[in-house]
């Protein structure tokens, strides 16, 4: 079944504690910070590139503004542990102030008014820091073990050329990245093929060039309108792939907006319907395109991944992620996808990282009993998303656990999950380890 995905960076939203502020000296960390309403960087004490989302307001007589924008050259000096200033979008003035509560936490207000001053709105804004500027690497990967049951001495190392001539330094990172991945999860390696670079090439374009039209429809970043001729080359992923060329069995689409394929890579990683082309056994090849820019506000740029698959899986066991042995584990996710996993009523984001568990080949599995067990054996409050309680239809053939809140870091934890397998009863047990939290000051 043809899948498309798209992660949507809506991070949990805390109240403002207006009147406090770090007083320790420290301030906050550099690099890239989401929010619910406000996005910007931080760097050189200043608060820079901010991008306004999800303002708008409504007055008599159909009055209707909004103070939507990614303003690339305002920036804020940083005064304390506070900053403010004013944006100043088409139809409006954005007024903000701004207080950092740690190293990774900010919040704040704003106060939009329609340029003819038919309305006003104002709220608070919260925003978390999302990632810094140098892309962290897979780290310890490359030492550990790979997946429930199997492990591997020393890894396969990576072919050069599994892309095509004309891929350009980012279609070729972004091979090279998602390859380093599935070596260490004993997976084949995937071939990125040219015809399906021109495709998300061409998407990732498409849809930078027509972002107000997407602002003001309904149409899914996904797909492509016939109305919007120019770029045009396909209303689905499929079509595309067949526009330029490709003759195969189409598989996925996943999108994000950072516009760098390794922070893409990785922003997938932490999700549940995300990462599952990644980690499947199933999965042939790719195409990857980016773009600079950032259509939604708190965006940087445009990344598409386009995958193939293939019916003929060789891979004998389910796939695990994290993997056996994996250390650095982020201990928390903040839910940042679209669409987002579900936890039960009254539980919110963050979460714990997600954990999933892939089978490769067509036999379902019948799950009897999960277990998260933390470093002294305790079992651990989770959310448990399978094929048949999956609110969005996605998960065929992965299981998936994240617990309700954060994990502790530094700290090793156990992942039980018994069921029945190809007609037999079976159990796959595995361990992994959290990493430092993010210091708060």
């Amino acid at each position: 079944m043809r899948r498309a995905l798209i992660p949507l960076l809506l991070p949990f939203l805390l109240l403002p504690t207006l009147g406090s502020g770090c007083s320790d000296g420290g301030g906050p960390l550099e690099g890239y910070w989401v929010g619910d309403r406000l996005t910007f960087q931080v760097k050189d004490g200043l608060v820079i590139e901010p991008g306004t989302s999800k303002i708008s307001c409504n007055g008599e007589d159909g009055c209707f503004a909004e103070g939507n924008r990614f303003f690339p050259d305002i920036q804020f000096q940083i005064e304390g542990s506070g900053f403010s200033g004013t944006v100043e979008p088409p139809l409006g003035t954005v007024e903000l102030t701004g207080i950092f509560e740690s190293s990774t936490y900010a919040s704040g207000t704003y106060r939009f008014t329609a340029s003819d001053g038919c309305c006003t709105v104002s709220g608070t804004w919260a925003a978390e820091f999302f990632k810094p500027y140098e892309e962290p690497d897979l780290g310890s990967l490359a030492d550990d073990a790979v997946s429930p049951g199997d492990s591997q001495e020393e890894l396969v190392p990576i072919p050069d050329g599994l892309y095509p001539p004309s891929a350009t330094p980012e279609q070729i990172t972004a091979i090279n990245y998602v390859n380093e991945i599935r070596s260490v999860l004993g997976l084949p390696f995937i071939t990125e093929i040219e015809s399906i670079n021109q495709a998300a090439q061409a998407h990732a374009e498409y849809f930078e060039l027509h972002c107000s039209e997407y602002l003001t429809s309904n149409l899914s970043p996904h797909q492509e309108s016939q109305a919007w001729q120019a770029g045009f080359t396909g209303v689905d992923f499929y079509d595309r792939m067949l526009h330029f060329g490709f003759t195969g069995n189409p598989g996925w689409e996943v999108m994000a907006f950072i516009g760098e394929p390794k922070a893409a890579v990785d922003g997938w990683m932490e999700t549940l319907y995300h990462r599952i082309p990644f980690v499947n056994p199933s999965t042939l090849e790719l195409g990857f395109g980016t773009t600079k820019g950032g259509c939604y506000n708190w965006a940087t740029g445009t990344d598409v991944m386009d995958f193939s698959r293939t019916g003929n899986v060789t891979v004998q066991e389910p796939v695990a992620w994290p993997y056996d042995g994996q250390t650095g584990v982020s201990p928390s996710w903040m839910g940042y996808e679209a669409p987002q996993p579900p936890l039960p009523k009254g539980q919110t984001y963050p979460s714990g990282p997600v954990i999933t568990l892939t089978f490769p080949g067509s036999s379902p599995f019948t799950v009897a009993s999960h277990d998260l067990l933390d470093p002294q054996g305790n079992p651990v409050p989770h959310q448990w998303v399978d094929p048949s309680n999956d609110p969005a239809g996605f998960l065929q053939d992965t299981v998936s656990m994240y617990s309700y809140d954060p994990l502790l870091a530094n700290s090793q934890y156990t992942v039980s999950i018994k069921g029945k397998w190809k007609a037999q009863d079976r159990e796959f047990t595995w361990q992994f380890t959290t990493g430092t939290a993010p210091p708060t000051w």
